[in-house]
């Protein structure tokens, strides 16, 4: 299977998040499934060819099952908000060896720690909280997906939610709320007025609820509470 991004950071989300959820199915005949994925930038033309498409094709043989590689040519053109998705330093084994360009593993976990500078933000965490469960958005879970469709790590059960409703990541400078949904999140942070964003970011302080599709005001068991502890 072949998709194209207009911009590498939204190819190189889509592989975390296809990693994730992958990762998240129960096991068929006692097989956990794992996927290759291979992220190149390059031309794709109207059918299935073209440099960019080859080149992904071509890191996606050299994977490991479960594994994902960029090459450097689609890790240059990484946003800082997304550069902490690769790692730190390429690399390139004896499988990679024909290839004419540098490789970086991607992933939700790979670049964190080397991406994130030396100070106080490194021990904050934010806490979540929905119905019974409670997480949390740290060093070693910097992205937590929310959406009704079961593979999400907060399921919604409101038929307003999307199945992929939003996420929430652990960057640089703080906790941002990811919406990609059709009704969009409400978000209400104490001491503020309720914002509902769609298609947008939001970053999140102090504390607060979420509605993912439904004002946060409703008294409803399925609003997220957030934290930053």
């Amino acid at each position: 299977m072949t998709a194209s991004f207009e911009r590498c950071d939204s190819g190189v989300v889509a592989a975390c998040e296809m990693l994730e959820r992958v990762l998240s199915l129960p096991p068929v005949s006692g097989t956990q499934l794992k996927i290759r994925i291979g992220i190149h930038y390059g031309l794709a033309d109207a059918g299935s060819g073209g440099d960019g498409v080859d080149g992904a094709r071509r890191l996606a043989q050299t994977c490991r099952p479960g594994q994902a590689l960029a090459s450097s040519t689609a890790v240059m053109l990484l946003t800082p908000s997304a550069r902490h998705f690769a790692g730190a330093e390429a690399f390139q084994s004896e499988a990679q060896s024909g290839l004419e360009w540098q490789v970086f593993t991607i992933g939700h976990r790979v670049g964190v720690v080397t991406s994130l500078p030396p100070n106080a933000k490194l021990s904050q965490r934010l806490r979540l909280r929905h119905q019974e469960e409670v997480m949390f958005v740290e060093e070693h879970r910097p992205i937590v997906l929310l959406g009704r469709e079961l593979g999400n790590d907060v399921v919604i059960i409101d038929a307003r939610a999307s199945r992929q409703h939003a996420r929430i990541e652990r960057r640089r400078d703080g906790f941002v709320l990811i919406d990609q949904s059709s009704n969009g999140c409400h978000v209400s942070i104490d001491g503020d007025e309720e914002r509902c964003i769609k298609g947008a970011e939001l970053s999140l302080s102090g504390s607060g609820r979420i509605g993912c599709g439904f004002s946060s005001k409703e008294i409803e068991r399925d609003l997220v509470f957030f934290d930053i502890v």
